[in-house]
């Protein structure tokens, strides 16, 4: 399972990292271990938290609109045989 708010945030660090080895300050460069280090513990606290697979914003709209457009089965009547 994806995790959006994971994915954001690896993408974000890894933006982060090329920018700091490609611009003016030349900070420095993000290992693999750091970032692995980095992505364990964000996993771990969003585990933590209850937030890992928890849908985005834009996923709880199509659901909720799903949800309403969508007919329920219960209410569905079909002609007997």
């Amino acid at each position: 399972m994806q995790d959006s708010k994971f994915v954001r945030y690896i993408t974000q660090k890894e933006e982060e990292n090329f920018e700091d080895t490609n611009g003016a300050n030349g900070a420095g460069v993000l290992t693999y271990e750091e970032l692995i280090a980095m992505a364990t513990n964000k996993y771990n606290a969003l585990i933590a938290h209850g937030y890992w697979g928890a849908k985005s914003i834009s996923e709880q709209k199509i659901v909720a609109l799903t949800d309403r457009w969508s007919p329920s089965w219960e209410t569905l009547s079909y002609p007997r045989t």
